[in-house]
């Protein structure tokens, strides 16, 4: 079945290294903003690669 289904391209990038959160609830947004973004806003100033516009992103094949 998955390999008869419709097929696309995606992009990904490496976040290796960087914060992340999953938000679930409003609590999650909170630490984000309280802890996450800064680390984010950092990582940014740092010139991390994740962090900058025009480079290529990464590509995989997903299955619907």
């Amino acid at each position: 079945m998955i390999l008869s289904s419709r097929h696309d391209t995606i992009a990904y990038e490496d976040i290796t290294g960087l914060p992340w959160i999953e938000i679930d609830y409003a609590v999650d947004v909170e630490r984000a903003t309280a802890e996450i973004l800064p680390r984010i806003v950092a990582a940014a100033r740092l010139g991390h690669p994740a962090m900058t516009t025009g480079g290529e992103a990464g590509r995989a094949t997903y299955y619907e």
